[in-house]
């Protein structure tokens, strides 16, 4: 399917600036259907879950499976300092760092929106928010911990999923 450039443009390169943070470059845009991408990530995340156990990051799983019982949202999140500084490691010294993390923020909340329907960074969506300032030892315990104590009160024949 083809998509109307005039209407999708925009949408279709916050995808590719979102999933890239802008550092790659990606031609042949004009062909890119990204309603058939979120379709398919849609159907990817679907039988992921079905398969059992996983791991989904990003991609909209928090939407897909938003009413699965089994399944464990967490949202890891950095402090602004520590986004600047990952990013300034990926990107040209003379750009601006800040107005490319909050475009790349709006570029995947409008994505979210528009082919899942909800908010990305609706703390509701999530059944955990954490900080990565804790680091990654920590975090890995925090959502091991919270998979446990689910198990241990979800029914013998489901599991805490992830996603």
């Amino acid at each position: 399917m083809m998509l109307d450039l005039s209407a999708h443009r925009a949408s279709r390169s916050g995808l590719w600036h979102g999933a890239f943070e802008g550092i790659a470059t990606v031609t042949g845009l004009e062909v890119f259907d990204v309603e058939a991408m979120a379709a398919r990530g849609r159907d990817l995340i679907t039988e992921a879950y079905s398969r059992g156990n996983c791991v989904i990051v990003g991609l909209g799983g928090q939407c897909v499976l938003q009413h699965m019982k089994d399944v464990l949202h967490v949202f890891i999140y950095a402090p602004w300092r520590d986004r600047i500084a990952r990013v300034q490691k990926r990107v040209a010294a003379a750009a601006d760092i800040d107005r490319l993390i909050r475009m790349t923020d709006r570029q995947r909340a409008d994505y979210i929106r528009m082919y899942f329907g909800c908010n990305w960074n609706d703390p509701h969506q999530y059944h955990m928010l954490i900080s990565s300032e804790f680091g990654e030892d920590c975090v890995t315990r925090m959502i091991v911990d919270a998979i446990k104590r689910g198990d241990d009160h979800a029914p013998e024949s489901s599991g805490v999923r992830q996603s």
